[in-house]
């Protein structure tokens, strides 16, 4: 779950603000890698403007379509960028360097997404800074199940005393569910007939809630003997997934 000082948006600012100095002068050296990290940021950021974790996420209505107009551009340009790497095009490496005139593109459009979001008073005063962390690869379900345990978490503390549900024992009870799911998808009978895209579809949903709950379990150091177990259960997952 987010904590109430979670800066992701500060740094996802901050990180795409470091990216763009890097063409700077530069821009017949920057690589395929360059705007994977651009993408995956983007991508980052953008799943944090329609899903907001916390009150400081949200943008006013006033600004919001600016803002989403503007994200959405760096995710769509940079996203065309690196579909070379996506297509299995012959020497598309990461090192593989791009056109000098798509790097000034995705420079003009960063700069008026960080310009936009400074108007709309969003994420805070960013400055360059590289936070390598925010251009990890994206994994839509993960992001959906971290985002789904958050505002699950944050709907039962409205409605419950502060003291009503420890956050351990929330934490244990969404593993042991993420365990069960888990085991449906591997165990019951049901699944093998299942279509194929919809037994893929509920591994993959699974492993991803699974993975958010062991995460959550661990930064409460509850129960810590039930980690080995749930991991266990989510490498074998993913073993037969491949």
């Amino acid at each position: 779950m987010a904590a109430s000082g979670d800066n992701t948006v500060f740094r996802l600012l901050c990180h795409l603000a470091w990216l763009r100095t890097e063409t700077q002068g530069d821009e017949k050296q920057q690589t395929l890698d360059w705007a994977r990290r651009v993408y995956n940021s983007a991508v980052h950021l953008q799943f944090r403007f329609v899903y907001p974790h916390q009150p400081k996420d949200h943008v006013a209505a006033a600004d919001q379509h600016a803002l989403a107009r503007a994200i959405e551009d760096v995710v769509g340009r940079s996203a065309d960028a690196v579909s070379p790497m996506r297509g299995g095009h012959a020497g598309a490496t990461t090192a593989a360097l791009l056109d000098p005139l798509v790097v000034r593109d995705m420079r003009d459009l960063l700069g008026t997404m960080l310009d936009t979001a400074s108007m709309v008073g969003w994420g805070g005063v960013h400055a360059p800074k590289e936070h390598a962390e925010c251009d990890r690869p994206v994994n839509p379900l993960r992001l959906l199940a971290k985002w789904r345990r958050h505002n699950r978490g944050a709907g039962k503390r409205s409605e419950e005393s502060p003291a009503t549900t420890a956050p351990a024992d929330e934490a244990m009870a969404e593993l042991c569910k993420g365990l069960a799911t888990e085991i449906v998808a591997q165990h019951s009978r049901v699944m093998p007939r299942l279509p194929v895209e919809a037994s893929k579809a509920l591994h993959d949903a699974a492993a991803a809630f699974l993975e958010v709950d062991i995460d959550s379990i661990g930064k409460v150091g509850r129960d810590q003997w039930i980690q080995p177990i749930a991991t266990h259960a989510l490498r074998r997952s993913n073993r037969t997934d491949r």
